[in-house]
């Protein structure tokens, strides 16, 4: 500055001096460089002036969208709904349990007849029997392959034992329809006390799981909730600051454009 002002003091100075000296055509030209010298380097600290708010501007404004961005993915809630749903699931299916557990032990009551079958036809072992081409040996593949009793004797079953074709397959039906005719269903036995506690078993199990399931779903929720509480809280203040940076930024750049004109 101390420099320029220099400069133009001795320009000043030589432009007095000169109107003694020049004529009036060539004292025009030198007052015409003088005033050229001024615009080029005298405005130039002006015009960085004018650049480096407007710069200021654009820097405010990206910090604020910026800000706004990430408010909105904060307050879509996406991961704090996601696991509300995941509750809301877990808590339909733990209020389903008694009738599910009704309805699974109505099937044990309906299935009452079948079950008793069963249970007269496990009585009946293979190797306790006579049958037909039966031997000892095939009694021993049998066993292997997991047919014991009557109960256990089908026709898929038995035809994927090696060495057993159609017609051993039909001796060892017809022993088990021989044994079938001699079952009697008794109407007044209840469901069997291995199937209910089986079945009490498995809800027992299932009642334990969803509610462990809640318990920490529950605590996923607060946790979730707790940061959204805190990133909110963060990013309302980022947002008031960068407003105001922004509103700053402007004033600042209107003032300087006010001082141009």
């Amino acid at each position: 500055m101390l420099i320029r002002r220099m400069l133009l003091a001795g320009i000043a100075a030589g432009l007095a001096g000169a109107a003694w000296l020049y004529p009036a055509g060539l004292l025009f030209e030198l007052l015409l460089a003088a005033i050229v010298f001024k615009m080029v380097y005298g405005k130039r600290p002006y015009f960085q002036e004018g650049e480096a708010r407007r710069l200021a501007l654009a820097n405010a404004r990206h910090t604020l969208d910026t800000t706004l961005r990430e408010w909105k993915r904060v307050e879509d809630d996406h991961d704090f709904q996601e696991q509300l749903k995941a509750l809301a699931v877990l808590r339909n299916e733990y209020n389903l349990l008694e009738t599910s557990y009704e309805v699974e032990r109505q099937k044990l009551h309906s299935l009452r007849p079948t079950h008793q079958l069963r249970k007269h036809l496990d009585r009946f072992f293979i190797l306790d029997h006579d049958i037909p081409g039966i031997d000892p040996v095939r009694k021993s593949t049998l066993l292997s392959f997991g047919i014991e009793t009557a109960a256990d004797v089908d026709r898929y079953s038995i035809m994927s034992v090696p060495g057993l074709g159609p017609r051993l397959a039909e001796e060892l039906e017809h022993w088990r329809r021989t044994l079938e005719r001699r079952f009697v269903y008794d109407p007044a036995k209840g469901i069997d006390p291995a199937d209910m506690a089986a079945l009490d078993n498995l809800f027992s199990h299932k009642r334990k799981r969803l509610e462990g399931a809640l318990l920490a779903g529950q605590e996923q929720l607060t946790a979730i909730r707790n940061r959204l509480v805190r990133e909110r809280a963060r990013l309302r203040e980022q947002l008031i600051n960068a407003k105001q940076e922004v509103d700053q930024a402007e004033a600042d750049l209107t003032v300087f454009q006010s001082r141009k004109k």
